[in-house]
């Protein structure tokens, strides 16, 4: 027995890595005949005859499955992927027609806005544009009350107070005429003394402040002015005689309505009225209502006009503003403290100028409690000689 160097494993085939072995290529080429046969009886004839269509093909070998690298994105889905991607598709669509209504409708808003805040504007410069005429009115009415600020100046006021004065002459002349003609016929309680001279004061001057049929035609104050101030200077020196002839509508319709409305109105306040007016009557009562008229269109012939005074009955007595028709009579020099006042006489009137003065009303204080006082200086003016009341 030779020592040869043959290996055990001589008589093995060799392999190689890079070739397969003889084996396994028989058995490949054994198994594509066997396809390649399968494959030509399954297709058609020449003479036109077919097999079965709707045969599966072989399915591929593990080396044809090892080789094929394409691959399919659809088919490697899983198949709960496929209705929510249709979902979410259907929802971003609705979103985008959501969106859609929602811009339109905050359009439509922001819209309204505008139009509001134009509007404002427009009416804002509207009421700029009349703010500035009403203040152009107001500097030239301011103007114009300047200019009429001497109707009531210094020689004016002194002119205000002496027609307050003839007209408080004038009431207490018809108070005494009407007490004498009338004193059988009135209440008794009208003919104390002061008392008759209240009651006409206050027919006299009630509705001073309100304006008469012919102001409130006039909306300007200035015109109103200036038809009472012209009034005035043609009535003021009025006599009885001229009346008397032509009868007091020729000279003014307005004093004539104010006489017949006070005629009245006394007549109702006495509830006496005569058959036949006595001349001394008629005389007196013209010149008390022409005074008393004279005093109101003077006081009217300014704007704003010359407020009056009065006060009511229980008030306290104040001589700032008032004056004690009695005061000469209880010898008083001043009034004593926590009088109170029993009747208005006659009412005062505040004269705002540049020399601002109070024409005080004219008051009957009631001096309960302090007759001590009273019958003290009573005593001393009947030793003084002097004779009261």
């Amino acid at each position: 027995m030779s020592m040869a160097s043959s290996s055990p494993f001589s008589d093995l085939p060799q392999y190689s890595l890079s070739t397969p072995s003889r084996r396994y290529k028989k058995e490949e080429e054994k198994q594509n005949k066997h396809h390649a046969r399968r494959t030509t009886s399954k297709e058609p004839s020449i003479n036109g005859s077919s097999q079965n269509k709707s045969s599966i093909p072989p399915p591929p070998s593990p080396r044809q499955k090892s080789n094929d690298h394409s691959v399919s994105f659809f088919h490697c889905r899983p198949s709960s992927v496929i209705p929510s991607l249709e979902k979410e598709k259907h929802r971003y669509s609705n979103s985008d027609d959501i969106g859609e209504n929602e811009w339109r409708f905050v359009a439509t808003e922001l819209s309204k806005k505008l139009l509001v805040t134009a509007r404002k504007r427009d009416e804002a410069i509207s009421e700029a544009s009349r703010l500035k005429h009403s203040i152009s009115e107001l500097k030239h009415e301011l103007a114009t009350r300047t200019n009429h600020s001497n109707s009531i100046g210094s020689p004016s006021t002194e002119q205000f107070l002496r027609s307050v004065s003839s007209a408080r002459s004038a009431v207490r002349l018809l108070a005494r005429t009407l007490s004498s003609h009338a004193r059988q016929f009135c209440s008794p309680s009208t003919l104390i003394p002061h008392h008759m001279e209240s009651l006409l004061n206050r027919v006299f001057y009630v509705g001073f402040e309100l304006l008469d049929e012919d102001e409130i035609l006039i909306a300007d104050p200035s015109t109103r002015c200036e038809m009472n101030r012209s009034e005035y200077e043609l009535l003021h020196g009025l006599t009885w005689d001229e009346v008397l002839y032509k009868g007091t509508r020729y000279y003014s319709d307005r004093l004539s309505r104010f006489c017949d409305r006070k005629m009245s109105e006394v007549v109702g306040s006495l509830g006496w009225a005569p058959s036949v007016w006595p001349e001394e009557i008629l005389r007196a009562f013209f010149g008390a209502a022409r005074s008393a008229w004279v005093v109101r269109l003077l006081a009217r012939s300014v704007h704003p006009p010359v407020p009056i005074l009065r006060v009511d009955k229980g008030a306290l007595f104040d001589p700032k503003f008032m004056e004690d028709v009695k005061m000469d009579r209880t010898g008083l020099t001043k009034p004593v403290e926590s009088v109170r006042v029993k009747l208005l006489v006659a009412p005062g009137f505040h004269v705002y100028s540049s020399d601002s003065c109070v024409v005080k009303c004219k008051v009957l204080c009631s001096y309960k409690g302090h007759e001590g006082k009273l019958n003290g200086a009573e005593s001393f003016r009947r030793r003084d000689g002097k004779r009261i009341g």
